[in-house]
Order: structure tokens, then sequence, then C-alpha cells
């Protein structure tokens, strides 16, 4: 999967070539919606989104798990999470949930609070 862009941000996967084009397509589905919803939040600057297939012994055969590391970078910040299941579509939906939760959540007046603190500690 390819670089895709969104306005001013951009969108990069890495580990996907092992999945089919429907599989793409549909993983691709999953995270523009999601875009969509950040987008409301705040600007959307970048994506990235890793896959890692690991194959993890059970008591009669190795079963793959999936594991999805994903950074996003907007407007009020970086944040970074990370997210393991069977299932990858699953695990994608988990990681940008989560993703989008941590953009509700940052408060940017204590952000703003202690870069203007930080400034007047050192001027």
């Amino acid at each position: 999967m390819s670089a895709k862009d969104f306005d001013i941000g951009y969108i990069r996967y890495v580990g996907f070539s092992e999945l089919d084009s429907f599989e793409k397509k549909r993983i691709e589905s999953i995270v523009s919606r999601h875009v969509e919803k950040v987008k409301k939040s705040a600007d959307f600057l970048g994506l990235r989104i890793h896959l890692k297939v690991i194959h993890q012994k059970s008591m009669a055969r190795q079963e793959p798990l999936n594991q999805i590391d994903a950074v996003l970078e907007t407007s009020r910040g970086h944040f970074s999470t990370a997210s393991s299941n069977r299932n990858p579509y699953s695990a994608v939906a988990e990681v940008l949930e989560s993703l989008q939760k941590q953009l509700e959540h940052k408060r940017p007046q204590t952000e703003e609070w202690k870069k203007k603190a930080k400034r007047q500690s050192r001027g």
C-alpha cells in the first residue's frame, strides 16, 4: 500500500505488502473513516501504521498474531499506540480508536501552560 495524501496530511502503511488487495482496501476504508473523525478534532498532519505479524506458538500449532503500531501527528500534538489481535481489521480499528481518544482527552491549555513555564524559566 502506498502513502495516501489527505489534504495537508499523509498516511503511510508499513508491512501491509503481504495482504491481498481486498484486505488492503478494507483496511484503507477503516483508516480513512477514522481520519475523518480525527479531522473534526484537530488538523491532521500525518499517520504511520506499521503491521507486524508475530507467530505465537500455542499447544498444537503456530497462530499468527497481528501487531499494529501507529503514530499520529496533528496540530494538537504527537500520539502513539499499539495493539495486538488475530484479526488485522480489529487491530487497526483498536489502534485508531485509541489514538482518537488520546486526541480528544488532551487538554491544550495544559500543554500551553507547560510551554510558557519553560520559556519563562529559560529567559
